[in-house]
């Protein structure tokens, strides 16, 4: 038995800070933690005037992801979820359908994948009807932006709107973008993503024609639906420990991290 637990708690200690806090407050109730404290305490009591023996650790080389191996998989996602977008005519319904506050511990794995799946799901349609939202305010600051003789003066009307000029001026290139390739739509990319590498994805539409020919298609009958929440959100606990602090956040952090997983 002391084997067993002498075993689990080197095992633990492979582990960040930031793991072990979520593993702890997820497990156990305030009676466990108070008890577990008590005796890691003693533990640590008893160790502390034991001679520590310094293992070198292996020093890990932080993985960076340049832009082009970025864009790379930016071009191989957009040909996958294409694909996958003209492979039917139906109606496309951009749900945001699924149930907060699951009691995951009382779910089977199956039902819990298939909630995952539904998260996924609205995620996708969710950030779908952002880019579209992106893409109407866009046009709207365009059409206001370059017609003074009607509205008025542009920098007066994006006072009146809330709106910073350049970052207006994101939108209005974002819908010009998406007015030439309206599939870009549908390919899974977030507007920063997009946006981080429109440029490129323009010089390297008029090299491949066949995708440019293919994102130039109007989108399907589409269909947009939600749920409605109330009081469902669980709140407190403790202040959380980050494991992604580190992590890179700049625009296309995902791809880069799809590019690292696949390299460990």
């Amino acid at each position: 038995m002391s084997a067993e637990i002498v075993k689990i708690l080197k095992n633990i200690g492979r582990y960040s800070e930031a793991e072990i806090s979520d593993a702890v407050h997820g497990t156990l109730d305030a009676q466990s933690k108070a008890n577990l404290k008590q005796h890691i305490k003693q533990i640590n009591d008893r160790l502390h005037g034991t001679p520590s023996v310094d293992v070198p650790r292996k020093q890990k080389t932080k993985k960076k992801v340049t832009k082009e191996q970025k864009f790379t998989i930016l071009i191989s996602k957009i040909r996958t979820n294409l694909q996958t977008y003209c492979a039917s005519a139906a109606l496309d319904s951009w749900n945001v359908d699924f149930t907060i506050n699951v009691d995951y511990l009382a779910q089977t794995l199956a039902a819990i994948v298939a909630h995952h799946q539904q998260l996924v799901n609205s995620t996708s349609n969710l950030n779908k009807t952002s880019l579209l939202i992106s893409f109407e305010r866009g046009r709207m600051y365009e059409m206001l932006k370059y017609s003074a003789h009607t509205f008025g003066d542009w920098k007066t009307i994006a006072s009146q709107l809330q709106i910073c000029s350049t970052t207006a001026n994101r939108y209005i290139d974002f819908y010009r973008l998406i007015k030439v390739y309206p599939r870009l739509l549908v390919c899974n990319m977030s507007f920063s993503t997009l946006m981080s590498s429109a440029k490129q994805v323009l010089d390297y539409l008029q090299i491949d024609t066949d995708l440019a020919a293919q994102l130039r298609f109007q989108l399907r009958e589409t269909q947009i639906a939600g749920r409605q929440f109330a009081d469902c959100i669980p709140i407190g606990g403790d202040i959380p420990e980050l494991m992604t602090a580190h992590l890179d956040w700049s625009a296309g952090w995902n791809l880069g991290d799809e590019l690292i997983e696949d390299e460990d």
